[in-house]
């Protein structure tokens, strides 16, 4: 029973992350927290999971014209190489599921919506040196943390003004594609995630996320997935800090 919800909630979180233009690894470490399984190890598991959803995401973006290369490529360069050296460090547990829960508790905020009362406020004419350098930070961010950035990358985003929701959600797509992949190889002793539970788990993300990717481009925002989301994520980042 106890793996059946699992596999539910996994599910859950393909759905919903894609519907928005993300991979769901934050989802993913709330979730394995929830169930008492998060460990440094389970990085290139949730980073897997992360790149196929993201994928799939992008591609339902893509599609429908919402991709903007322009902006992606100081992103996708600038990030790429600071996600593989901060995937490559050894964290301890303690500290992994600190950084963890400051993480999930960032991502409450982005999903309540806490960050749009600053949308086009804080307007910076978009430039490649600039989207660079913050690439830089974010890529190194996303690495440490085992996750692809786009719950970093599309508040700022939008905050700046460089781009619409969808063109962000388009990006950030890709931009969680590039960060995972370098964070898998990256990560040593990826062993772990080559067996069968892995596949069964990487089939159903895979359902669920392209499922949510084509709900997700025809709707603006999906306002209650989002909080659902929150409330998981809140309570996964309370767990981890009284570990």
């Amino acid at each position: 029973m106890e793996w059946l919800l699992l596999l539910i909630c996994l599910a859950a979180i393909a759905f919903c992350y894609a519907a928005v233009g993300h991979g769901g690894a934050s989802g993913y470490i709330a979730v394995f927290s929830l169930f008492g399984i998060i460990s440094p190890a389970m990085k290139s598991f949730v980073l897997v999971m992360n790149f196929v959803v993201a994928s799939i995401s992008f591609y339902q973006y893509f599609k429908n014209g919402h991709f903007d290369l322009k902006h992606f490529l100081p992103f996708g360069i600038g990030a790429a190489p600071m996600a593989y050296f901060g995937a490559s460090l050894s964290i301890d547990n303690t500290t992994y599921h600190y950084i963890l829960a400051a993480f999930l508790f960032f991502s409450v905020l982005y999903l309540l919506d806490f960050f749009q009362q600053f949308q086009n406020k804080f307007l910076v004419k978009f430039s490649f040196g600039k989207a660079f350098i913050l690439a830089i930070f974010l890529g190194f961010l996303s690495g440490v943390t085992g996750v692809g950035g786009g719950i970093f990358l599309s508040p700022i985003l939008l905050i700046l003004g460089w781009l619409t929701f969808k063109k962000t959600a388009a990006i950030s797509s890709l931009f969680i594609m590039v960060n995972s992949l370098a964070g898998i190889f990256a990560i040593k002793g990826t062993d772990y995630i080559f067996n069968l539970e892995m596949v069964y788990k990487l089939i159903l993300v895979v359902i669920f996320g392209y499922l949510g990717s084509i709900w997700g481009v025809k709707i603006e925002k999906p306002q209650l997935l989002r909080r659902l989301l929150a409330f998981v994520l809140c309570i996964a980042g309370i767990k981890l800090c009284l570990i």
